[in-house]
């Protein structure tokens, strides 16, 4: 009676945050599709990224190696801050399986300027994430219809310096990361093993509005990643 229970309790549990992720994704996309419609944009960006981390899965590690490629927009909505809205695709890859899909983010910057050149930027990062097994099949093999699903949550504190064309940015990243796998045995959970994050941004001014970025991040979430943004903040 108590497994029965502690069963029930699990598939319950596992269904309500099915529903809190995709009604978070509704309200993201509701967000995104505002911001889109009524929004005169203050800036754009488009991100390559390719990062490893280390995700559990019932105690039990798997590295995680991900590529994205995405478009961002950006506008102001109070003096300092910063509404963004952006997606992509991504390309997964999960220990032996290969996973493609999508993702969709909205994030609030602000940022504090000490003097012409020094500025304090924090930044608080909702991602939703939705990807399908791609995995080759063997000859006969029948196609696992696995899917993956999982939020990440982050909090970006960073100081700039700018210097004639440069500016560098050295930050730390706070990130919750946790999702499921459904597979044709069953679901599982997993969360990231670690969470902490640092690393540099590199950007160099080609005009006085327009940089291209270069980031290099250690830690939970290690990794390269290359902006082509335009701003006007």
């Amino acid at each position: 009676m108590i497994r029965r229970n502690c069963a029930v309790l699990a598939l319950l549990s596992q269904a309500l945050r099915k529903w809190v992720a995709r009604a978070a994704f509704s309200a993201l996309i509701g967000v995104g599709y505002f911001s889109i419609a009524e929004a005169q944009w203050n800036g754009v960006s488009l991100d390559v990224s390719q990062s490893e981390s280390s995700w559990e899965f019932d105690g039990s590690a798997r590295k995680a190696r991900l590529n994205r490629y995405s478009i961002r927009a950006e506008e102001f909505i109070a003096s300092g801050f910063l509404l963004g809205v952006g997606g992509g695709y991504l390309d997964l890859r999960l220990a032996s399986e290969t996973f493609g899909g999508n993702f969709f983010k909205v994030y609030l910057s602000h940022k504090s300027e000490l003097s012409s050149r020094l500025s304090l930027n924090a930044r608080v990062d909702v991602s939703i994430y939705n990807a399908r097994d791609t995995s080759p099949l063997a000859e006969g093999e029948d196609p696992d219809q696995s899917t993956i699903d999982w939020l990440d949550l982050k909090l970006e504190l960073g100081a700039s310096l700018k210097m004639s064309q440069f500016r560098i940015t050295p930050y730390l990243i706070y990130a919750n990361l946790s999702g499921d796998i459904d597979e044709l045995t069953g679901s599982t959970n997993f969360k990231a093993e670690k969470s902490i994050s640092g690393g540099l941004h590199l950007d160099v001014f080609t005009e006085p509005t327009a940089f291209v970025r270069l980031s290099l991040q250690d830690g939970a979430d290690s990794g390269v990643w290359l902006n082509f943004s335009r701003q006007y903040w």
